[in-house]
């Protein structure tokens, strides 16, 4: 996903990824991406194991954004890190010539999507003290909210991957009887969360 995403920089019209928002008089689909990169959230970015609790960020810089440009993108990752896609896909995407009209795709959802840097030149910002200290207290009260939530569901799924379930016939028409975590291929469906719309039972890239 990582190499995929580098294929966004640059000047390109991204007419194929986002929603068109010409009522509002936009008609030029040109946008300039300065960087793009995922990267794991936790220890410094460094690559590491499979780990279905690991979590991953997409980062992009850009001088402007079109309506539902970084969801679209995001989507499209998500089908290329799932195996869906491959990286050329991106390519094929942002050249309008050969591919004229945007093809049906779910967007990714939104709540995962934060503007969290704006920079202007000759320009420092001063945050009031008490205003930071209600801020910091009160995302820290979220933050404590979450964790606690966050950790109750991984302590059930760990359980539940002791649970014994029936794999199939073995020999002697028996059924096979294997820890849920020790399934074939093992169960991991956590991007589906994080796209719009039913996943379909089969893709057609």
């Amino acid at each position: 996903m990582h190499v995929a995403a580098q294929r966004y920089v640059g000047t390109h019209d991204f007419r194929n990824l986002c929603k068109m928002d010409v009522a509002n008089g936009v008609v030029n689909f040109q946008r300039t991406i300065l960087s793009a990169g995922v990267s794991w959230v936790e220890k410094g970015g460094e690559t590491r194991p499979q780990d279905p609790f690991g979590l991953c960020q997409f980062e992009v810089t850009g001088q402007a954004f079109l309506y539902h440009q970084v969801r679209c993108m995001m989507a499209i990752l998500f089908l290329i890190g799932q195996g869906m896609e491959k990286p050329e896909i991106i390519d094929e995407l942002l050249d309008v010539e050969k591919n004229p009209r945007k093809p049906q795709y779910s967007m990714a959802v939104e709540f995962p999507l934060v503007l969290h840097d704006c920079e202007f030149q000759d320009l420092q910002w001063l945050y009031d003290r008490e205003v930071q200290e209600l801020n910091v207290t009160h995302l820290e009260q979220l933050w404590a909210s979450h964790a606690v939530k966050t950790q109750v569901l991984r302590n059930m799924l760990q359980g539940l991957n002791t649970a014994p379930v029936a794999t199939g016939k073995g020999p002697g028409s028996e059924a096979t009887i294997v820890p849920w975590g020790e399934a074939e291929p093992p169960p991991c469906s956590q991007a589906s969360g994080f796209v719009e719309g039913v996943r379909a039972r089969s893709y057609k890239p």
